[in-house]
Protein backbone atom coordinates (compact mmCIF):
# COMPACT_ATOMS: atom_id res chain seq x y z
CA UNK A 1 0.00 0.00 0.00
CA UNK A 2 2.45 2.30 1.02
CA UNK A 3 4.58 1.69 -2.34
CA UNK A 4 1.37 2.15 -4.29
CA UNK A 5 0.96 5.38 -2.44
CA UNK A 6 4.71 6.75 -3.54
CA UNK A 7 3.60 5.75 -7.06
CA UNK A 8 0.93 8.05 -6.75
CA UNK A 9 2.97 11.08 -5.10
CA UNK A 10 5.57 10.85 -7.82
CA UNK A 11 3.55 10.34 -10.63
CA UNK A 12 2.24 13.82 -9.42
CA UNK A 13 4.78 15.52 -9.26
CA UNK A 14 6.33 14.54 -11.97
CA UNK A 15 3.08 16.07 -13.31
CA UNK A 16 3.40 19.16 -12.05
CA UNK A 17 7.19 19.96 -13.01
CA UNK A 18 5.47 18.75 -16.65
CA UNK A 19 3.02 21.42 -16.41
CA UNK A 20 5.41 24.07 -15.03
CA UNK A 21 7.42 23.48 -17.91
CA UNK A 22 4.74 23.62 -20.50
CA UNK A 23 3.92 27.21 -19.51
CA UNK A 24 7.31 28.02 -18.74
CA UNK A 25 7.41 27.18 -22.52
CA UNK A 26 5.05 29.47 -23.52
CA UNK A 27 5.60 31.99 -21.41
CA UNK A 28 9.30 32.35 -23.05
CA UNK A 29 7.08 32.28 -26.68
CA UNK A 30 5.51 35.39 -25.91
CA UNK A 31 6.13 37.60 -27.93
CA UNK A 32 7.52 41.50 -27.42
CA UNK A 33 4.20 43.19 -26.63
CA UNK A 34 5.98 46.24 -27.47
CA UNK A 35 5.01 47.65 -31.09
CA UNK A 36 7.40 47.78 -33.64
CA UNK A 37 8.33 51.43 -34.20
CA UNK A 38 6.18 53.14 -36.83
CA UNK A 39 8.31 54.82 -39.52
CA UNK A 40 6.47 58.41 -40.40
CA UNK A 41 6.21 58.93 -43.78
CA UNK A 42 8.31 60.07 -46.61
CA UNK A 43 6.99 64.37 -46.86
CA UNK A 44 7.40 66.40 -49.90
CA UNK A 45 10.42 68.63 -49.94
CA UNK A 46 10.92 72.00 -50.65
CA UNK A 47 9.83 73.19 -54.67
CA UNK A 48 13.54 73.95 -55.12
CA UNK A 49 14.79 70.34 -53.88
CA UNK A 50 11.93 68.94 -56.16
CA UNK A 51 13.34 70.59 -59.03
CA UNK A 52 16.67 69.16 -58.40
CA UNK A 53 15.29 65.49 -58.50
CA UNK A 54 12.98 66.14 -61.21
CA UNK A 55 16.11 67.81 -63.64
CA UNK A 56 17.94 64.82 -62.21
CA UNK A 57 15.01 62.21 -63.24
CA UNK A 58 14.55 64.15 -66.73
CA UNK A 59 18.82 63.47 -67.55
CA UNK A 60 18.44 59.62 -66.43
CA UNK A 61 15.44 59.86 -69.27
CA UNK A 62 17.70 61.70 -72.32
CA UNK A 63 20.32 59.25 -71.44
CA UNK A 64 17.94 56.45 -72.21
CA UNK A 65 18.92 54.53 -69.30
CA UNK A 66 17.12 50.91 -68.42
CA UNK A 67 13.37 50.94 -67.27
CA UNK A 68 14.97 48.91 -63.92
CA UNK A 69 17.11 52.45 -63.48
CA UNK A 70 14.25 54.59 -63.51
CA UNK A 71 12.13 52.28 -61.35
CA UNK A 72 14.65 52.59 -58.60
CA UNK A 73 14.86 56.30 -58.84
CA UNK A 74 11.21 56.68 -58.79
CA UNK A 75 10.70 54.78 -55.68
CA UNK A 76 13.33 56.59 -53.89
CA UNK A 77 12.09 60.02 -55.02
CA UNK A 78 8.67 60.07 -55.95
CA UNK A 79 7.28 60.25 -52.38
CA UNK A 80 9.11 63.43 -52.38
CA UNK A 81 6.83 65.09 -55.19
CA UNK A 82 4.12 66.80 -55.02
CA UNK A 83 1.81 65.74 -58.61
CA UNK A 84 3.60 67.71 -61.26
CA UNK A 85 6.68 65.98 -60.46
CA UNK A 86 4.82 62.62 -60.50
CA UNK A 87 3.56 63.10 -63.72
CA UNK A 88 6.77 63.86 -65.19
CA UNK A 89 8.41 60.71 -63.78
CA UNK A 90 5.26 58.63 -65.17
CA UNK A 91 5.13 60.11 -68.44
CA UNK A 92 8.96 59.92 -68.82
CA UNK A 93 8.52 55.85 -67.57
CA UNK A 94 5.98 55.11 -69.61
CA UNK A 95 7.92 56.22 -73.08
CA UNK A 96 10.97 54.39 -71.79
CA UNK A 97 9.32 51.18 -71.17
CA UNK A 98 7.40 51.47 -74.89
CA UNK A 99 11.06 51.71 -76.23
CA UNK A 100 12.18 48.81 -74.37
CA UNK A 101 8.79 46.53 -75.11
CA UNK A 102 10.52 44.68 -78.41
CA UNK A 103 14.00 44.47 -76.94
CA UNK A 104 12.20 42.51 -74.01
CA UNK A 105 10.31 40.42 -76.27
CA UNK A 106 13.05 39.36 -78.69
CA UNK A 107 15.22 38.41 -75.20
CA UNK A 108 12.59 36.16 -73.78
CA UNK A 109 11.72 34.35 -77.19
CA UNK A 110 15.77 33.71 -77.64
CA UNK A 111 15.12 32.38 -73.65
CA UNK A 112 12.50 30.53 -73.87
CA UNK A 113 13.74 28.10 -76.34
CA UNK A 114 10.80 25.05 -75.05
CA UNK A 115 7.79 28.04 -75.68
CA UNK A 116 7.75 27.08 -71.78
CA UNK A 117 5.90 31.13 -71.62
CA UNK A 118 3.08 30.51 -73.90
CA UNK A 119 2.37 27.00 -72.67
CA UNK A 120 2.09 28.09 -69.22
CA UNK A 121 -0.02 31.21 -69.96
CA UNK A 122 -2.57 28.57 -71.89
CA UNK A 123 -6.07 30.40 -71.64
CA UNK A 124 -5.05 33.10 -69.14
CA UNK A 125 -3.92 35.65 -71.79
CA UNK A 126 -1.19 36.27 -69.22
CA UNK A 127 1.53 35.25 -67.17
CA UNK A 128 0.14 35.37 -63.39
CA UNK A 129 2.63 35.71 -60.82
CA UNK A 130 1.41 32.54 -59.44
CA UNK A 131 2.60 30.41 -62.44
CA UNK A 132 6.28 31.78 -62.51
CA UNK A 133 7.47 28.61 -60.29
CA UNK A 134 6.83 26.74 -62.91
CA UNK A 135 9.21 28.00 -65.54
CA UNK A 136 11.88 25.51 -65.43
CA UNK A 137 14.47 27.24 -67.36
CA UNK A 138 16.36 29.48 -64.62
CA UNK A 139 17.54 31.80 -66.88
CA UNK A 140 14.37 32.48 -68.34
CA UNK A 141 12.53 32.79 -64.64
CA UNK A 142 15.32 35.17 -63.63
CA UNK A 143 14.25 37.46 -66.81
CA UNK A 144 10.27 36.94 -66.38
CA UNK A 145 10.98 38.04 -62.24
CA UNK A 146 12.88 41.12 -63.68
CA UNK A 147 10.21 42.31 -66.08
CA UNK A 148 7.35 41.76 -63.75
CA UNK A 149 9.17 43.50 -61.47
CA UNK A 150 9.64 46.73 -63.70
CA UNK A 151 6.10 46.72 -64.42
CA UNK A 152 5.47 44.29 -67.99
CA UNK A 153 3.54 42.00 -68.31
CA UNK A 154 4.08 38.80 -70.45
CA UNK A 155 0.56 38.03 -72.53
CA UNK A 156 0.07 35.16 -75.26
CA UNK A 157 -1.22 36.58 -78.45
CA UNK A 158 -2.99 33.95 -81.05
CA UNK A 159 0.04 31.39 -79.72
CA UNK A 160 2.94 34.22 -79.91
CA UNK A 161 4.56 35.92 -77.10
CA UNK A 162 4.21 39.30 -76.76
CA UNK A 163 4.73 41.82 -73.79
CA UNK A 164 2.74 44.76 -72.39
CA UNK A 165 2.82 47.60 -69.87
CA UNK A 166 1.20 46.81 -66.81
CA UNK A 167 -0.88 49.84 -66.12
CA UNK A 168 -2.67 47.75 -63.20
CA UNK A 169 0.78 48.46 -61.29
CA UNK A 170 1.43 51.92 -62.50
CA UNK A 171 -1.68 52.56 -60.73
CA UNK A 172 0.25 52.58 -57.59
CA UNK A 173 1.69 55.57 -58.36
CA UNK A 174 -1.97 57.51 -58.97
CA UNK A 175 -1.70 59.21 -55.18
CA UNK A 176 1.03 61.28 -56.64
CA UNK A 177 -0.20 61.83 -60.11
CA UNK A 178 -3.15 64.40 -61.57
CA UNK A 179 -6.77 63.48 -61.88
CA UNK A 180 -5.58 63.76 -65.48
CA UNK A 181 -3.06 60.61 -65.50
CA UNK A 182 -5.12 59.04 -63.02
CA UNK A 183 -7.93 58.66 -65.62
CA UNK A 184 -5.23 57.45 -68.08
CA UNK A 185 -3.87 55.30 -66.56
CA UNK A 186 -7.11 53.92 -65.52
CA UNK A 187 -8.06 53.52 -68.91
CA UNK A 188 -5.32 51.49 -70.30
CA UNK A 189 -5.21 49.14 -67.08
CA UNK A 190 -8.95 48.47 -68.17
CA UNK A 191 -7.63 47.35 -71.42
CA UNK A 192 -4.87 45.55 -70.41
CA UNK A 193 -6.96 43.77 -67.22
CA UNK A 194 -9.83 43.35 -69.33
CA UNK A 195 -8.90 42.89 -73.42
CA UNK A 196 -11.40 43.91 -75.67
CA UNK A 197 -9.85 41.80 -78.45
CA UNK A 198 -8.37 38.08 -79.04
CA UNK A 199 -7.31 35.83 -81.50
CA UNK A 200 -9.90 37.79 -83.96
CA UNK A 201 -12.23 38.13 -82.03
CA UNK A 202 -14.32 40.51 -79.82
CA UNK A 203 -13.90 39.07 -76.28
CA UNK A 204 -15.90 41.45 -74.50
CA UNK A 205 -19.55 42.90 -75.51
CA UNK A 206 -20.29 45.61 -78.12
CA UNK A 207 -21.93 47.34 -75.00
CA UNK A 208 -19.10 47.42 -73.42
CA UNK A 209 -16.79 48.24 -75.73
CA UNK A 210 -18.98 51.38 -76.87
CA UNK A 211 -18.48 52.35 -73.15
CA UNK A 212 -14.79 52.45 -73.17
CA UNK A 213 -15.52 54.06 -76.92
CA UNK A 214 -17.15 56.82 -75.09
CA UNK A 215 -15.18 56.98 -72.11
CA UNK A 216 -11.99 57.59 -74.45
CA UNK A 217 -14.22 60.62 -75.82
CA UNK A 218 -14.95 61.96 -72.74
CA UNK A 219 -11.34 61.90 -71.67
CA UNK A 220 -10.02 63.57 -74.77
CA UNK A 221 -12.58 66.53 -74.21
CA UNK A 222 -11.74 67.22 -70.86
CA UNK A 223 -7.97 66.94 -71.16
CA UNK A 224 -8.27 68.78 -74.24
CA UNK A 225 -3.78 69.81 -74.27
CA UNK A 226 -3.25 66.51 -72.58
CA UNK A 227 0.77 64.54 -73.16
CA UNK A 228 -1.35 61.59 -74.17
CA UNK A 229 -4.27 62.77 -76.54
CA UNK A 230 -2.76 61.06 -79.75
CA UNK A 231 -2.31 57.73 -78.51
CA UNK A 232 -5.64 57.97 -77.10
CA UNK A 233 -7.11 58.70 -80.46
CA UNK A 234 -5.55 56.19 -81.87
CA UNK A 235 -6.89 53.66 -79.20
CA UNK A 236 -10.34 55.02 -80.18
CA UNK A 237 -10.30 54.89 -84.31
CA UNK A 238 -9.12 51.37 -83.59
CA UNK A 239 -12.08 50.60 -81.15
CA UNK A 240 -14.55 52.78 -83.55
CA UNK A 241 -13.53 50.86 -86.35
CA UNK A 242 -14.24 47.49 -84.44
CA UNK A 243 -17.49 48.50 -83.13
CA UNK A 244 -18.22 49.67 -86.75
CA UNK A 245 -17.26 47.03 -88.85
CA UNK A 246 -16.63 44.66 -86.42
CA UNK A 247 -13.61 42.03 -86.57
CA UNK A 248 -12.91 38.34 -88.56
CA UNK A 249 -14.21 36.11 -85.90
CA UNK A 250 -16.81 38.33 -84.41
CA UNK A 251 -18.87 40.30 -87.53
CA UNK A 252 -21.50 42.34 -87.22
CA UNK A 253 -24.01 40.49 -89.94
CA UNK A 254 -24.46 37.03 -90.98
CA UNK A 255 -22.25 35.97 -93.57
CA UNK A 256 -24.49 34.27 -96.02
CA UNK A 257 -27.74 36.63 -95.70
CA UNK A 258 -25.60 40.18 -94.44
CA UNK A 259 -28.69 40.87 -91.75
CA UNK A 260 -27.47 42.60 -89.36
CA UNK A 261 -27.04 40.86 -85.88
CA UNK A 262 -29.93 42.03 -83.15
CA UNK A 263 -27.29 42.41 -80.56
CA UNK A 264 -25.48 44.51 -82.68
CA UNK A 265 -28.04 46.40 -83.99
CA UNK A 266 -29.88 47.01 -80.34
CA UNK A 267 -26.29 48.38 -79.06
CA UNK A 268 -26.02 50.94 -81.70
CA UNK A 269 -29.70 52.19 -80.56
CA UNK A 270 -28.40 52.08 -76.98
CA UNK A 271 -25.29 54.26 -77.99
CA UNK A 272 -26.82 56.78 -80.63
CA UNK A 273 -29.04 57.57 -77.50
CA UNK A 274 -26.29 59.06 -75.90
CA UNK A 275 -26.16 62.86 -76.16
CA UNK A 276 -23.30 65.15 -76.11
CA UNK A 277 -20.82 62.50 -77.92
CA UNK A 278 -19.80 62.66 -81.28
CA UNK A 279 -19.36 59.13 -81.04
CA UNK A 280 -23.11 58.91 -80.55
CA UNK A 281 -24.06 60.96 -83.25
CA UNK A 282 -22.48 59.55 -85.79
CA UNK A 283 -23.22 55.76 -84.98
CA UNK A 284 -26.87 57.51 -85.00
CA UNK A 285 -26.85 58.29 -88.56
CA UNK A 286 -25.00 54.33 -88.95
CA UNK A 287 -27.96 52.47 -87.57
CA UNK A 288 -30.63 54.57 -89.17
CA UNK A 289 -29.06 53.90 -92.35
CA UNK A 290 -28.66 50.49 -91.71
CA UNK A 291 -32.15 50.43 -91.11
CA UNK A 292 -33.24 52.18 -93.91
CA UNK A 293 -30.92 49.82 -96.09
CA UNK A 294 -33.44 47.09 -95.07
CA UNK A 295 -30.98 45.64 -91.94
CA UNK A 296 -28.09 44.48 -94.47
CA UNK A 297 -24.21 45.40 -94.17
CA UNK A 298 -23.34 45.71 -97.80
CA UNK A 299 -20.57 47.55 -99.61
CA UNK A 300 -22.42 50.56 -99.60
CA UNK A 301 -23.05 50.26 -94.90
CA UNK A 302 -19.67 49.73 -95.02
CA UNK A 303 -18.31 52.79 -97.16
CA UNK A 304 -20.90 54.53 -94.74
CA UNK A 305 -18.55 53.24 -91.80
CA UNK A 306 -15.82 54.25 -93.35
CA UNK A 307 -16.94 57.97 -93.60
CA UNK A 308 -18.39 58.20 -89.58
CA UNK A 309 -15.16 56.96 -88.34
CA UNK A 310 -13.21 59.01 -90.18
CA UNK A 311 -15.17 62.03 -89.48
CA UNK A 312 -15.63 60.97 -85.93
CA UNK A 313 -11.55 61.06 -85.75
CA UNK A 314 -11.44 64.48 -87.63
CA UNK A 315 -13.65 66.24 -85.19
CA UNK A 316 -12.38 64.63 -81.91
CA UNK A 317 -8.57 66.09 -83.59
CA UNK A 318 -9.42 69.50 -84.93
CA UNK A 319 -10.94 70.40 -81.16
CA UNK A 320 -8.41 69.05 -78.99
Amino acid sequence: MQKKNLLILFLTIALIFTISGCKKDEVDKVEDPTPPPVEDPVEEVKEDEQEVIISDYQKLVEEERSVEELNEYISENLPKLGQLGGNTMIDGLEKRMEEELEELRLKLEDLDTDMELVNIIGSDGYLKEDKFDQIKNEDLKEEVIKANTNNYRILSREGNLDIGIDYRKLMDFKDKLSPEWQEYLEIKAKNIENPPYADGSLAISFDELADRILEIENYLNRYINGPRQNELLEDYEMHLTNYYKGLPNTPIAEYDTKQIFENVYKSYQKTGANEGYVTSSMIQEYQIAIRDNKMLIDETIMNLADQYIAESVRVLREFK
